[in-house]
């Protein structure tokens, strides 16, 4: 178990959900992918119900700790949600690359709004074992 994992089921265990089999096989699978999970790859790697596994994913988003990536396809893969950085996406073989967020504070500031809260960004492109 490495300590996103360890981050991720004290959270849990402090807003009082339960340590099932299931829910913390499915965090330790999760913190240990690199770049992120298809609902379907995390729910294969995870011994126990299906059901489980989504119902635990669903929770784990509510809870702000796990985020999404979407592959521009219409595809989602889940990850742990660490410090706020960005997303690679190879259009091929789906490898997710995290990246910094190098300019987070020149984006607090947009023409017509009053407030922005967040962002997000998202590159596609071939990595370098399929281009």
């Amino acid at each position: 178990m490495n300590d996103a994992s360890k981050y991720v089921l004290a959270r849990l265990k402090e807003r009082g959900y339960r340590m099932t089999k299931p829910r913390v096989e499915t965090v330790v699978v999760l913190a240990s992918a690199k770049g992120g999970l298809s609902l379907p790859a995390l729910a294969q790697k995870v011994a126990g119900d299906e059901a489980s596994v989504y119902r635990t994913v669903r929770t784990l988003e509510k809870e702000g700790l796990i985020e999404h990536i979407h592959d521009g396809n219409g595809q989602t893969f889940y990850a742990i949600a660490e410090h706020h950085h960005h997303h690679a996406v190879c259009t091929n073989c789906k490898k997710i690359v995290h990246l910094p967020c190098r300019h987070e504070h020149e984006v607090k500031r947009i023409d017509g709004f009053s407030t922005v809260t967040d962002h997000e960004v998202t590159y596609f492109g071939l990595c370098t074992k399929c281009g």
